[in-house]
């Protein structure tokens, strides 16, 4: 339940992202850290489940590891 709540505010966030640039989101790229519980895998399973039927349900995410940090971050938006 948790997580379900936390993409939920990643969704709000790409729309806010995408609003104030007037330009549709195509990919975004999240970072995950190597010590957080979160995996590529993880993240991909909740991101499908909280975007179904939306217009973020064909985001291409792309991943990248850090050693440390904050859990997940986006570190890139490209937009179309």
């Amino acid at each position: 339940m948790h997580e379900t709540g936390l993409f939920r505010k990643l969704l709000n966030y790409l729309e806010r992202e995408e609003s104030s640039s007037q330009k549709k989101i195509k990919k975004i790229n999240v970072t995950l850290s190597e010590f957080a519980g979160l995996t590529d895998r993880h993240f991909r399973e909740h991101f499908n489940q909280v975007s179904k039927g939306t217009k973020w349900e064909s985001l291409d995410i792309e991943f990248t590891k850090a050693p440390y940090g904050p859990e997940l971050e986006i570190t890139k938006i490209d937009f179309v």
